[in-house]
């Protein structure tokens, strides 16, 4: 476990590089298991996974397996300064357990807030370009969405599963969570947003 990290019981990852681009033509990431107890009983389908992520700070010199530059044999050697500056830590993790965009009722709206929420948020782009302030801006538009009454109730996903109907507005839903999140995270120095 790092320094200054809580055991939450969960798996914690950290990724090198800005995501295809790699550190020096590495692909590399490094996973820490925590000791957990197995939940049970079956797993819901997540949706959407929304994850916050910060600068890692080891308090430690970083060694990896891999191949650096000018080498193609996997070893160990440790990664300089302006490398580990490019390395990640999950500090947060909320995963959708309902398809969020049904409530939307025009279909070219629909995917074209999705296609962007991807898009401004993937992995493959640098932190520096998924920070709070872009997904603030986000929840912003999703606001006017909301208000404008462009969004629908519908019937839960999990409710199916039970015997009880819940009618819920995924959109309004989605964007109070993200919202809560936004709260929570937006002085955060250096914190950035990823969505799969």
């Amino acid at each position: 476990m790092l320094k200054g990290q809580k055991d939450s019981g969960k798996l914690a990852r950290t990724t090198i590089g800005n995501g295809s681009a790699g550190l020096t033509g590495i692909q590399f990431r490094a996973y820490w298991f925590f000791i957990s107890k197995a939940s049970g009983g079956a797993v819901a389908q997540d949706f959407l996974r929304l994850t916050i992520w910060r600068t890692l700070r080891p308090g430690r010199p970083v060694v990896v397996y891999g191949t650096n530059t000018g080498s193609d044999t996997p070893n160990f050697y440790s990664l300089s300064e302006s490398e580990e500056a490019r390395l990640q830590s999950e500090v947060f993790s909320w995963a959708a357990k309902e398809e969020i965009w049904d409530g939307i009722t025009d279909d070219a709206l629909r995917v074209k807030l999705r296609e962007d929420f991807m898009r401004k948020f993937s992995a493959h782009l640098p932190p520096q370009q998924r920070r709070m302030n872009v997904l603030g801006e986000y929840i912003e538009e999703l606001q006017r969405l909301v208000n404008s009454k462009g969004a629908e109730w519908k019937i839960s996903h999990q409710s199916a599963e039970e015997d009880h109907v819940l009618p819920i507005n995924p959109l309004l839903a989605f964007c109070n969570q993200l919202a809560w999140i936004y709260s929570i995270f937006k002085n955060a120095p250096d914190a950035s947003v990823t969505v799969r």
